[in-house]
C-alpha cells in the first residue's frame, strides 16, 4: 500500500576504488588543502554508503486557551501563553538502523513535566517489528508500571500474520486481550482482518468484528473497508459500518465516506465525508471531514499540516468550526522536530551482520554482533572517510569485542570481514 509521507533518503558513496587510486599520484581533499599520497589511504570498498534521512526528535503539542488565533500564520508566530497552553511532548529514541525503539509521552503539569507513557519497540534480524509494549507512569511508586503489549508473528514471505495482545494484570503477569488475523489475496494484497477476543470462560479466542478489504482492479488502490460483527446468536457476521475511497488521476486520496448500516433500510447511511488536499509535492496539507447528524445538519472538523524545506512536517494543526461566529477556531497544534540520522551501508541486508553499540560510541564500550559465525575469525578495522585506518584487531564470531586506544574524536566506518561476511557501520566517537 501506498504510504502518503514517505521519508527522503539522500545516498552518496565516500569511497574510492583501487583502480581510481592507481590512476591518480595523489589525491586531494578539502579544495587542495590537504594532500595524502595514495600509498597511505586505504581504499573503500563500493558497499560502503551513507544514507541520511530526517527522524523525528520530538513533537510539542499545544491547546487554545480562550482566545481566537484566526490564521496558522498566526497560530506559528504567537507566543502568547494565555492562547496557547503547553499540552504533552513525545520524545523519540532510535536504533543504529534509524528504527524507533522508544517514544516517551509526557504531560505538562504546574510548568513541570510529568511522565505518561512509555512505548518500546522490538525487531526481528530482518528489522520487522516483533514487540511494542507500553507502561504507564504511577506516581506513587515513581516507576513505570506495565500496561500492554503487542506481539507481531509473519509469514515465510515476511507478511504480517497475526497480532496478540495482552494486558498486564496483577499480581505480575500478562494475559490475553485480543487477537488479529491477516488474511491476504494470491497477489499479496490484504484481504480480510479479524479480530478476536479471548473468553476466561472457554479459555479460546472467539470472533467479534472483521474487516474486508475490496480493491481497484489490477491495482493496489483501496476501494472500500467493510466492517462486519459477529452475532453470536446468529451464528452469522453482521454488516456495521463501510468506508469507501475515491483518488484523483495521480492516485492520491481525495475522498473518505464513512457509513454505518442501516438494519431497518438494510442500507449503508452517510455519516462522515473526509476530503483532502495536496502541496505540488503530493504531500497531504489538509483533510476537511464533515460530520452529518440526525438533523442534517453538519458539523466541520479540519486537519493541516505545514512542511518544512526538508519535506517533513514541521507543524500540523486541528480546527473547528463555530456555528455561531461563523468561523474557524483552532483548538490544538503541535509542533514536530527532527535532525540528520546518518545509517551505514543501507543497501546490505541488515539482516545478514546487525550490531548492537552505544553511537556516538565511547571507547572501551562493548559491541556484539549478530549472526557472526562463532568458529570463523573476523577483521575488525576501523577508518576514517579518508579511508586512513586507526584501529585493527581480529575477533572471533559471538564474542562481544571493544574498540580501545587513542582514537581522536570523529566520525569512522567499522568495517567486519570474514569468509564470504562483509559488513559496515558507522560509527561516531565521542
Amino acid at each position: 500500500m501506498r504510504h502518503i509521507i514517505t521519508w527522503i533518503c539522500l545516498v552518496a558513496c565516500i569511497g574510492l576504488s583501487l583502480a581510481e587510486l592507481r590512476a591518480q599520484n595523489q589525491i586531494v581533499i578539502d579544495e587542495g588543502e590537504r594532500l595524502f599520497n595514495k600509498w597511505h589511504i586505504r581504499p573503500l570498498d563500493r558497499s560502503l554508503y551513507f544514507s541520511e534521512r530526517l527522524l523525528r526528535d520530538s513533537t510539542y503539542t499545544y491547546f487554545r486557551d480562550q482566545q481566537a488565533i484566526g490564521s496558522e500564520e498566526e497560530a506559528q508566530d504567537t507566543e502568547e501563553e494565555e492562547v496557547w497552553i503547553l499540552e504533552s511532548r513525545s520524545v523519540y529514541e532510535y536504533d543504529p538502523r534509524g528504527l524507533p525503539i522508544r517514544e516517551l509521552r509526557s504531560a505538562r503539569d504546574k510548568d513541570e513535566w510529568r511522565n505518561d507513557q512509555l512505548i518500546s519497540y522490538n525487531y526481528d534480524h530482518g528489522n520487522a517489528l516483533s514487540e511494542l509494549r507500553e507502561a504507564r507512569w504511577d506516581s506513587v511508586s515513581q516507576d513505570w508500571l506495565n500496561s500492554k503489549q503487542e506481539l507481531y508473528y509473519y509469514t515465510y514471505s515476511g507478511a504480517l500474520r497475526e497480532v496478540i495482545e495482552q494486558s498486564w494484570e496483577m499480581p505480575g503477569r500478562w494475559d490475553y486481550s485480543q487477537r488479529i488475523a491477516y488474511d491476504y489475496y494470491d497477489d499479496d494484497l490484504l484481504q480480510r482482518l479479524t479480530v478476536f477476543g479471548w473468553s476466561l470462560d472457554e479459555l479460546l479466542w472467539m470472533p467479534e468484528e472483521r474487516l474486508t478489504f475490496t480493491y481497484e482492479e489490477d491495482s493496489d488502490l483501496l476501494t472500500v473497508e467493510l466492517l462486519q460483527r459477529w452475532d453470536d446468536s446468529l451464528q452469522t457476521w453482521l454488516n456495521y459500518s463501510k468506508r469507501t475511497f475515491a483518488y484523483d488521476d495521480d492516485d492520491l486520496l481525495i475522498e473518505t465516506v464513512n457509513s454505518t448500516w442501516d438494519k431497518a433500510n438494510q442500507s449503508f447511511t452517510t455519516e462522515v465525508i473526509v476530503n483532502w488536499n495536496y502541496n505540488e509535492d503530493g504531500k497531504p496539507i489538509r483533510n476537511d471531514v464533515v460530520v452529518f447528524n440526525q438533523e442534517d445538519l453538519k458539523n466541520y472538523t479540519t486537519e493541516s499540516a505545514v512542511y518544512s524545506d526538508e519535506g517533513v512536517v514541521d507543524m500540523t494543526f486541528e480546527r473547528q468550526w463555530d456555528e455561531d461566529t461563523e468561523s474557524w477556531e483552532y483548538f490544538r497544534y503541535s509542533e514536530h522536530f527532527w535532525s540528520t540520522y546518518l545509517l551505514g551501508n543501507p543497501e546490505q541486508d541488515a539482516a545478514e551482520i546487525s550490531c548492537r553499540f552505544q553511537n556516538p560510541y565511547t571507547l572501551g564500550t562493548p559491541i556484539f554482533c549478530q549472526s557472526l559465525k562463532p568458529d570463523l575469525l573476523y577483521d575488525l578495522e576501523l577508518y576514517d572517510i579518508y579511508g586512513r585506518r586507526f584501529y585493527s584487531a581480529k575477533v572471533y564470531g559471538g564474542q562481544v569485542f571493544r574498540l580501545q586506544g587513542a582514537i581522536p574524536r570523529g566520525m569512522y566506518i567499522l568495517s567486519i570481514r570474514g569468509g564470504l561476511d562483509a559488513h559496515s557501520e558507522k560509527l561516531i566517537i565521542r
